[in-house]
């Protein structure tokens, strides 16, 4: 451990880099080896080495060694986390050595590398289920990822939103109000103004619909939904309409029917002749969510429409996806 120790502190950046890669693997290990009591030795190995390690690699000059940052924190609170489901008796001991961590994960929503804060939101879901199980831990860690979504970088934003539904799994930890607050970041990001970030919002936010429940979606998530749907960009209406499934099985598709069909057609008649094979190739799923009369009374139309499309692409796929659907939809005729 202390050679370790002194690679993760050499004057060459590259080995301080590959060192901070193992700095997670190393804790685990170190903890296996000399065992659960080691954690609360204050002259031991663990606090005398491991955890001033973490704190001057997290603050290093490099930030392709800051970037381990965010793994070695999640290595530590799963580590952490299995210490305690092993011995609740010891949580003193490892409360004071989250203390320790946790700021350490909370510092790199606020680097000054792009590339480190996008590592963190990229990771931030396994971050706050790894330190779900600790009294406090996901409190303080949704705020700092409430900044994360509001990053002056593009790439972070949609690194973090991605994790959104993941994130707001977590509130049975710390209560409703944190779904609440990611709800009010929903409505927000549908406004941003990269159309990569509302393409990931339109990917995952469906799926807050079965931890809502059908109330709530229905009054504070289906708003900025519908607002996805008349989006200028036609992959955020298309990645929206491919993930309806989890807002299908919650609300229905009453609810949504008015608003899905116009923007089925926009998609439809898209310039982007890709656009169009893509809403061709979700007829199947979109036909299975809505129903038969739905696909009867307006998507066999569309699927008609293609055939006559000018890319034989296109009109391939249609009919393809015509004569699949004939056939499960009337497998008598």
């Amino acid at each position: 451990m202390q050679l370790f120790a002194k690679l993760c502190r050499d004057d060459v950046p590259l080995v301080r880099r590959v060192a901070s890669h193992s700095l997670g693997i190393m804790f685990t290990n170190a903890v296996t080896v000399l065992g659960l009591s080691s954690i609360s030795e204050p002259e031991g190995a663990i606090n005398r080495l491991i955890i001033p390690l973490y704190e001057e690699l997290a603050r290093n000059d490099q930030d392709s060694v800051r970037l381990q940052t965010t793994e070695n924190c999640v290595m530590f609170g799963r580590a952490i986390t299995e210490i305690m489901k092993k011995d609740p008796k010891s949580f003193m001991q490892q409360e004071e050595l989250t203390d320790k961590i946790l700021p350490l994960l909370v510092s790199t929503i606020e680097d000054r590398s792009w590339r480190v804060r996008w590592t963190a939101a990229s990771k931030f879901n396994e971050a706050v289920h790894a330190f779900s199980f600790l009294t406090g831990a996901v409190a303080e860690l949704i705020p700092a990822y409430e900044k994360l979504l509001q990053d002056t970088e593009a790439e972070v934003r949609t690194a973090a939103t991605f994790n959104i539904a993941d994130v707001a799994r977590c509130s049975d930890k710390v209560g409703p109000e944190v779904v609440d607050r990611l709800l009010m970041r929903v409505a927000t990001l549908t406004d941003d103004d990269s159309e990569h970030v509302r393409a990931a919002l339109a990917m995952v936010a469906t799926e807050l619909a079965p931890i809502l429940g059908k109330d709530k979606t229905i009054q504070h998530l289906l708003p900025p939904l519908l607002l996805l749907l008349r989006d200028p960009s036609s992959e955020v209406r298309l990645n929206l309409i491919s993930s309806l499934s989890p807002l299908n099985d919650v609300i229905g598709v009453d609810l949504l029917s008015q608003s899905l069909y116009p923007a089925i057609v926009d998609l439809s008649e898209d310039r982007k002749w890709r656009i169009r094979l893509a809403i061709i190739n979700h007829i199947p799923l979109l036909a299975k969510q809505l129903g038969r009369d739905f696909f009867s009374e307006k998507l066999s139309k569309l699927c008609v429409a293609w055939l006559g499309d000018d890319i034989s692409t296109i009109r391939e796929a249609a009919a393809k996806n015509l004569m699949v659907r004939f056939q499960t939809l009337f497998p008598n005729h």
